[in-house]
């Protein structure tokens, strides 16, 4: 009987399990990964997408191997590199050599504390092989024992100003070797009283312009045009004055064109009563409607155009004082300064020869 009740509590199983197996014992959690958390992910995500959005070229690099370890778009686009090409470059791969080594010796004074901000200009080596100018400025990421860990760069495009920089440079140069120890302000002045002299000896206003526009030429010295136009009697149209440097078929289409907005730089300029600088004609809206003209100036190698008003006393414009360059450029304080000189002398030559015309035209009603 015992061996019978032994039997049948052997073959005894739980209701509800098919077979007995003993508990799984469940891995502890931190045996696993730990996942990276959600908000970290977010901050990270919102942090690329700040610098993407930036307006400016950002590069992070490791302190010691200079290693490029985050960058923009900018980045990119002012360099030419794909993401995964600038993340494989180091700092001094996309230096210009003779630039990197001051940056080198000030990124080590960077690191050692001796300066908070690094800021250099400098050339940066696109992938086309073209070198741009940059404004860097630098600061380094540090952590709580103050050990430098990352620089944090960003870089300003500067190239177009350095460039344009470069170029008035030059045109000084140009200028202080064909006046020799004679200044521009000398030659300016000198030209100004012989100018003052013709208009004193009643030689045709004509002339005298072409005297003035001369002078201004020459003190420029850089392959530029210049010309007045003269606003009618009837405040409306603009007639040639000068232009001895300019293409005769421009003067010929130019004279007689009316002012207003978008008419050109001086018929633009006479309208608005200032200056208007203009970069380049076959592109500026100002020109939009004179494309055949800005054609025509390309085709004898200009390309720029700025004007200046000619105020007589009363505050009236009597006309305008233009020059034109062979590319795209803008006219720097001195050059303003000159032309305010000339436009002044030119003022009195227009306004004596009208005041000469008035007088003649009264006297001949005298007679009759």
């Amino acid at each position: 009987m015992a061996s019978a009740k032994t039997s049948k509590a052997r073959r005894k199983r739980p209701a509800n399990s098919k077979s007995a197996s003993p508990k799984r014992t469940p891995v502890a959690k931190k045996l696993l990964p730990r996942p990276v958390s959600d908000s970290k992910l977010e901050i990270e995500s919102d942090s690329q997408m700040v610098l993407e959005s930036m307006g400016v070229c950002f590069h992070e690099s490791d302190v010691r191997t200079f290693q490029l370890l985050r960058v923009n778009r900018r980045l990119r686009e002012f360099l030419g590199y794909s993401d995964k090409e600038l993340l494989a470059l180091r700092i001094p791969d996309i230096s210009h050599p003779e630039d990197w080594e001051k940056e080198l010796v000030e990124t080590k004074r960077l690191v050692a504390g001796e300066i908070k901000e690094l800021v250099l200009e400098k050339r940066f080596l696109c992938q086309s092989g073209a070198v741009k100018w940059g404004l860097l400025t630098a600061t380094m990421l540090r952590d709580k024992a103050g050990r430098a860990l990352r620089r944090i760069s960003i870089i300003k495009d500067i190239h177009p100003l350095v460039v344009q920089r470069e170029a008035r440079s030059a045109k000084e140069a140009r200028a202080r070797a064909a006046l020799g120890n004679t200044t521009r302000y000398e030659v300016l002045i000198e030209g100004q009283l012989k100018a003052l002299e013709m208009i004193c000896d009643n030689q045709p206003l004509s002339m005298v312009l072409e005297k003035l526009v001369k002078l201004l030429e020459h003190i420029s010295i850089g392959k530029v045009a210049g010309s007045v136009l003269l606003l009618d009697a009837d405040q409306i149209h603009l007639r040639h004055g000068a232009a001895p440097s300019l293409p005769a078929a421009y003067n010929a289409q130019v004279h007689g064109l009316p002012i207003g907005e978008s008419a050109g730089t001086c018929g633009t300029a006479a309208f608005r009563h200032e200056p208007v600088v203009v970069r380049d004609v076959t592109t500026d809206p100002l020109w939009a409607k004179f494309q055949d003209l800005a054609q025509l100036l390309v085709r004898h190698g200009l390309r720029s155009c700025w004007s200046v008003p000619i105020f007589g006393a009363g505050n009236e414009v009597l006309g305008t004082f233009a020059i034109y360059s062979t590319a795209p450029d803008e006219p720097d304080p001195r050059d303003f300064e000159a032309v305010s000189v000339v436009t002044r002398t030119a003022a009195i030559a227009i306004q004596k020869k009208r005041a000469d015309q008035a007088l003649a035209e009264s006297e001949q009603r005298l007679k009759h």
